[in-house]
Protein backbone atom coordinates (compact mmCIF):
# COMPACT_ATOMS: atom_id res chain seq x y z
CA UNK A 1 0.00 0.00 0.00
CA UNK A 2 1.51 3.31 -1.07
CA UNK A 3 0.10 5.18 1.94
CA UNK A 4 2.19 3.16 4.38
CA UNK A 5 5.76 4.31 5.03
CA UNK A 6 8.45 2.76 7.20
CA UNK A 7 9.99 6.19 7.79
CA UNK A 8 8.97 9.83 8.09
CA UNK A 9 9.02 11.05 4.49
CA UNK A 10 9.62 14.68 3.50
CA UNK A 11 5.94 15.02 2.56
CA UNK A 12 4.70 13.59 5.86
CA UNK A 13 7.22 15.81 7.68
CA UNK A 14 5.81 18.90 5.92
CA UNK A 15 2.28 17.93 6.96
CA UNK A 16 3.36 17.41 10.57
CA UNK A 17 5.34 20.68 10.66
CA UNK A 18 2.32 22.63 9.42
CA UNK A 19 -0.07 21.01 11.90
CA UNK A 20 -0.67 22.42 15.38
CA UNK A 21 -2.35 19.09 16.22
CA UNK A 22 -1.08 15.71 15.14
CA UNK A 23 -1.92 12.12 16.08
CA UNK A 24 0.44 9.29 15.17
CA UNK A 25 -1.02 5.80 15.21
CA UNK A 26 0.83 2.52 14.93
CA UNK A 27 -0.43 -1.03 14.81
CA UNK A 28 1.22 -4.24 15.86
CA UNK A 29 0.50 -7.62 17.40
CA UNK A 30 -0.39 -5.95 20.71
CA UNK A 31 -3.04 -3.76 19.06
CA UNK A 32 -3.29 -0.11 18.09
CA UNK A 33 -1.61 2.83 19.81
CA UNK A 34 -2.31 6.49 19.09
CA UNK A 35 -0.28 9.36 20.51
CA UNK A 36 -1.77 12.84 20.01
CA UNK A 37 0.51 15.86 20.17
CA UNK A 38 -0.53 19.49 20.40
CA UNK A 39 2.06 22.17 19.65
CA UNK A 40 1.27 25.03 22.03
CA UNK A 41 -1.78 27.21 21.66
CA UNK A 42 -1.40 27.81 17.92
CA UNK A 43 -4.41 25.75 16.91
CA UNK A 44 -6.74 28.76 16.84
CA UNK A 45 -4.10 31.43 16.08
CA UNK A 46 -4.50 32.58 12.43
CA UNK A 47 -0.98 34.04 12.46
CA UNK A 48 0.38 30.49 12.79
CA UNK A 49 -1.77 28.98 10.03
CA UNK A 50 -0.04 27.70 6.90
CA UNK A 51 -1.52 28.36 3.45
CA UNK A 52 -2.99 25.23 1.86
CA UNK A 53 -0.74 25.53 -1.21
CA UNK A 54 2.30 25.15 1.08
CA UNK A 55 1.19 21.71 2.31
CA UNK A 56 1.62 18.51 0.27
CA UNK A 57 -1.65 17.16 -1.10
CA UNK A 58 -2.59 13.47 -0.79
CA UNK A 59 -1.57 13.12 -4.44
CA UNK A 60 1.83 14.66 -3.71
CA UNK A 61 2.37 12.19 -0.86
CA UNK A 62 1.40 9.20 -3.01
CA UNK A 63 3.55 10.40 -5.94
CA UNK A 64 6.56 10.50 -3.63
CA UNK A 65 5.72 7.15 -2.01
CA UNK A 66 5.44 5.43 -5.41
CA UNK A 67 8.49 7.02 -7.00
CA UNK A 68 6.34 9.07 -9.37
CA UNK A 69 4.03 6.27 -10.50
CA UNK A 70 0.92 8.26 -9.49
CA UNK A 71 -0.25 11.40 -11.28
CA UNK A 72 -0.73 13.63 -8.22
CA UNK A 73 -2.90 16.21 -9.97
CA UNK A 74 -5.29 13.58 -11.38
CA UNK A 75 -5.41 11.79 -8.01
CA UNK A 76 -6.32 15.02 -6.20
CA UNK A 77 -8.88 16.04 -8.85
CA UNK A 78 -10.64 12.66 -8.50
CA UNK A 79 -10.74 12.81 -4.68
CA UNK A 80 -14.41 13.75 -4.28
CA UNK A 81 -15.56 11.19 -6.83
CA UNK A 82 -13.47 8.50 -5.13
CA UNK A 83 -14.79 9.48 -1.69
CA UNK A 84 -18.41 9.43 -2.85
CA UNK A 85 -17.93 6.00 -4.38
CA UNK A 86 -16.13 4.42 -1.45
CA UNK A 87 -17.07 6.24 1.76
CA UNK A 88 -20.77 7.04 1.57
Amino acid sequence: MAKVADRLTDEYGALISASPFFALASAGPEGLDCSPRVKGAGLWNPAKHVEADQIPTPGDVLRAQTGGDIDSRAYDEQRLERANATMW
